[in-house]
């Protein structure tokens, strides 16, 4: 968001609060729903969860699994893998 801020002339607050008020959620927020959506992607396709998170930008499969289980309550072995 600090590149975006730089580039508009804008001040990180007012592009945070900008987009919450047209997204309806903060940036991060936003990102993260991002993130899953492409993580069910691409576990529809086979991924092994392990390289979803690398694929998804994540230093660890630690990390990504953080993620998932705060958003939606479960760990990704049972969230990505659910018929």
């Amino acid at each position: 968001m600090h590149d975006l801020a730089n580039k508009s002339g804008a001040s990180v607050s007012t592009i945070a609060r900008l987009f919450h008020t047209e997204m309806g959620s903060t940036f991060q927020e936003w990102r993260q729903k991002v993130l899953l959506a492409h993580a069910l992607t691409l576990a529809a396709k086979g991924m092994p969860i392990a390289q979803i998170a690398f694929e998804l930008g994540y230093s660890n499969p630690s990390a990504f699994s953080f993620m998932v289980t705060r958003l939606v309550g479960m760990p990704p072995n049972q969230f990505l893998r659910q018929e």
